[in-house]
């Protein structure tokens, strides 16, 4: 790791008024900037080398059917993106089956399925969204949402055979459903110029990655790319070697 710049340390100075005339004291608070330093580009370090490569998803919606002491359950699973995704769907759920009596429900979204939400929907607490989003862990799904509509069949299923009757509805209606490796990309902006959009394409062939929007202008043309995360830091060099200007914008599932 490269010694910081005398210089900053002072512009540091001017702008919290803290005395360096003091050797000691200056050493101490380097070392501190130091460590701060390290600490920041291991955590860029960790997040691209150890983010996960491919994500497992359902591929499109599904829905099962599933009879419990004259109780209906349907379960509904559907592939999403966002929270806000998320809510569309119960919102057209509830819409939909709207003589049912409860619509619980459960989510995963994100690459380290970083968000996890359930929702009992009135009935008996832990007996409806828990046991969705645990099968959904249980299969190492994630981007994917289940909701399981119930019809009240006349005859109480007590505390464990709701949770046995939410829990096999949403294992039947995810077995139905085709799951499938979801490469994980960072959706990038980039600006090439004119005379090096040649230089692009080539590129692009040799790495095989994908090209979602192009707009061509007289001195730049504009595309909209999604580069797989295991050799993103490969094509940032060949972008900054080559004078593309690139912006990063969010994760993309390939």
């Amino acid at each position: 790791m490269s010694s910081f710049d005398d210089s900053v340390f002072f512009r540091v100075q001017c702008k919290y008024c803290i005395s360096w005339s003091n050797e000691r004291n200056f050493r101490f608070w380097r070392e501190k900037f130091q460590k701060i330093h390290i600490s920041f580009f291991f955590l860029c370090y960790i997040f691209v080398h150890f983010m996960k490569t491919s994500v497992r998803q359902i591929e499109s919606n599904v829905s099962f059917a599933y009879h419990e002491k004259n109780s209906r359950f349907i379960g509904l699973a559907f592939p999403i993106y966002s929270e806000k995704e998320a809510q569309n769907m119960w919102n057209a759920v509830r819409k939909k089956y709207y003589k049912a009596d409860h619509f619980p429900y459960a989510y995963i979204i994100g690459v380290e399925k970083e968000i996890q939400k359930s929702s009992d929907d009135g009935e008996p607490s832990g007996t409806a969204g828990k046991p969705i989003l645990n099968v959904l862990l249980s299969k190492d799904l994630t981007y994917t949402m289940v909701v399981v509509v119930r019809y009240f069949g006349g005859i109480k299923l007590g505390t464990s055979g709701l949770k046995n009757a939410f829990k096999t509805t949403t294992q039947f209606t995810l077995e139905s459903a085709n799951v499938v490796q979801r490469i994980v990309t960072m959706k990038m902006e980039l600006f090439v110029p004119y005379q090096k959009v040649h230089v692009f394409y080539s590129f692009q062939q040799q790495k095989n990655f994908l090209i979602l929007e192009q707009d061509y202008q007289s001195l730049e043309s504009k595309f909209v790319i999604a580069i797989p995360i295991s050799f993103l830091d490969e094509l940032k060099s060949f972008f900054s070697l080559h004078n593309f200007f690139f912006i990063e914008k969010e994760i993309y599932l390939w």
